[in-house]
């Protein structure tokens, strides 16, 4: 019944009443094709445009079916209906999607879990046997070196990776005559390097030969 319009016959006769209407009849058309009546519920629309009342108005030529406005709807409804089924057709694409995604991730998942075991079931051994080889090899290569030799090293290390911030200390080693004096000032001289940019392998590396040369000048 919304897609009823107003001849202009119809809106003539509102104007001069030139059609005699009953009250029903009249107030039927003074609704028709406003916004006012497209607001009305459904029970008061029926209440007031029955079948009846519309076919009278139309039978008099004061109101006509607007086809084009009909077409529309039926195309508004065959376009809510596809935009629908792409909505659909797209979401069982975005969980079908997801639930690969997932199934390859689960699967990802117990590979690394796998390797994992693997890894932990094999490297008690192969950590032991690494262990005691890099041992043996740093120990190879510690060599014993003089006390001023201990001096220049822990101040190149010093100079090399600390710079301003480790004057005092530099000053304090250079200043040191005896292993005693050297070992006061080492505990200082490891703190400073772990807090600079030196590789650990490095620093370990050289503390091993501090510590190694020390112990043998202090047993000659």
């Amino acid at each position: 019944m919304d897609h009823f319009l107003k001849t202009d016959l119809g809106i003539q006769t509102l104007k001069q009443r030139s059609i005699q209407l009953n009250a029903r009849q009249r107030q039927l058309l003074l609704l028709i094709g406003t916004a006012d009546f497209k607001i009305l519920n459904l029970e008061l629309k029926n209440r007031l445009a029955t079948p009846e009342r519309l076919q009278q108005l139309e039978d008099l030529g004061l109101i006509f079916q607007n086809k084009v406005d009909d077409s529309n709807n039926k195309n508004l409804e065959i376009t809510a209906d596809n935009e629908e089924e792409k909505i659909e057709i797209k979401n069982n694409a975005t969980l079908h999607i997801k639930t690969e995604q997932h199934n390859t991730m689960t699967l990802q998942t117990s590979k690394i879990q796998v390797s994992e075991k693997l890894i932990l079931n094999t490297s008690p051994v192969l950590t032991e046997t690494a262990t005691s080889q890099k041992i043996e090899a740093i120990q190879a290569e510690i060599t014993c070196i003089s006390f001023d030799e201990i001096q220049q090293k822990m101040i190149d290390l010093l100079q090399t990776y600390c710079g301003l911030m480790a004057q005092q200390l530099i000053s304090n080693i250079q200043h040191a005559s005896t292993l005693r004096d050297i070992k006061r000032c080492q505990m200082q001289w490891i703190t400073a390097l772990q807090e600079s940019k030196i590789s650990p392998l490095e620093l370990n590396r050289t503390m091993q030969q501090v510590n190694h040369s020390i112990h043998n000048l202090q047993s000659a």
